[in-house]
């Protein structure tokens, strides 16, 4: 009545399905997404992926001790996923409707959100990333830890505490097309702080009076960075592949052929079969893989779990840069 509507009057309802999840969440949660799940209480995390999706449900697939020493009974109803799509991380939250040793069936989230912590997305370059100070009359090359839409920070060297405590005038960043970003910078932090090889200098940069179209050609270049390396880092989780068979050398003339479940770029999981010698921590000397056929790479390879359905985790551990380049490019095809 308060609608200006009586009893008689006819109207028509457009109901959307109470599961529907929207276009983003569709085209994310596809087979093969790589999928974080946390625990509700930060009690813990484990990484799986999308087996299968079955209108608003999907499959996980299921997980092991060494995905952070979880199992799957200790599942608590709700799960906070993390996932990738188109290399950058998004979260939801869903409900777990069953758990078995296939794997976990989940509601489909019903939306995700882009993980953003920070104004600007800070993204780590490749190594070997340099940039140039001038600072007091002399040019530094210093190495880049981290670069943003509002600054950058790069590894110090003794005695920069000094040279740096003035004002900088410029920096130049080898971002986006030739000649790169020249920019006026602030000098806001030096810390020392421990790193891989002992304690390092890091000091931070701040970007001044950067014009918006420089700002937004480093962003857009910041952005295509973390998806790159988002991907390539995906590469490094297994995935089921089909056409994946190993071929174990046990010498110049014996061989064994077994049927590959998933691949990486760090290892493959194999199907054993009365494979006595492949226990965890033993290695083995010829191990190769080939995909549709073609032999991809061979390697030594260190045996990290054997599971009690069958399948043997095998780590790569002599991969020269051309077999390593061969195995990406294949994963990525």
């Amino acid at each position: 009545p308060n609608a200006g509507l009586s009893v008689s009057d006819i109207c028509t309802v457009q109901l959307s399905p109470p599961n529907a999840a929207d276009d983003l969440v569709a085209q994310a949660t596809v087979v093969g997404t790589p999928v974080r799940v946390y625990l509700e209480g930060g009690g813990g995390a484990f990484q799986t992926s999308v087996l299968s999706v079955e209108n608003d449900r999907l499959w996980l697939a299921p997980v092991f001790p060494r995905q952070g020493n979880l199992v799957i009974e200790r599942l608590l109803p709700q799960l906070r996923l993390e996932l990738l799509y188109a290399g950058l991380p998004y979260v939801g939250t869903c409900s777990v409707l069953a758990t078995s040793r296939d794997g976990i069936l989940l509601e489909r989230p019903r939306s995700i959100q882009r993980v953003q912590r920070r104004r600007y997305y800070r993204v780590a370059p490749p190594p070997g990333f340099t940039l140039r100070i001038q600072a007091g009359g002399t040019l530094l090359t210093r190495t880049v830890l981290d670069v943003s839409g509002s600054g950058c920070a790069v590894r110090g060297e003794p005695g920069d505490e000094k040279l740096l405590s003035g004002a900088v005038e410029f920096v130049h960043l080898p971002v986006g097309p030739p000649p790169g970003l020249i920019a006026a910078v602030q000098v806001k932090r030096i810390l020392t702080r421990a790193g891989t090889h002992g304690e390092e200098i890091v000091v931070g940069l701040e970007f001044v009076d950067l014009s918006a179209a420089d700002r937004s050609r480093l962003i857009s270049w910041v952005t295509e960075t973390e998806r790159s390396l988002l991907s390539l880092r995906s590469l490094d989780r297994p995935r089921p592949l089909k056409d994946v068979i190993v071929l174990l050398h046990d010498d110049s003339v014996s061989v064994r052929l077994r049927s590959g479940v998933r691949l990486s770029t760090q290892g493959v999981v194999l199907r054993t079969h009365d494979d006595d010698d492949l226990v965890a921590g033993a290695t083995h000397p010829g191990v190769e893989v080939r995909l549709a056929g073609a032999r991809v790479l061979r390697s030594e390879a260190l045996v990290e779990l054997t599971e009690p359905e069958g399948h043997v985790h095998l780590r790569f551990v002599s991969l020269d840069t051309a077999q390593r380049a061969s195995l990406t490019k294949h994963l990525q095809d």
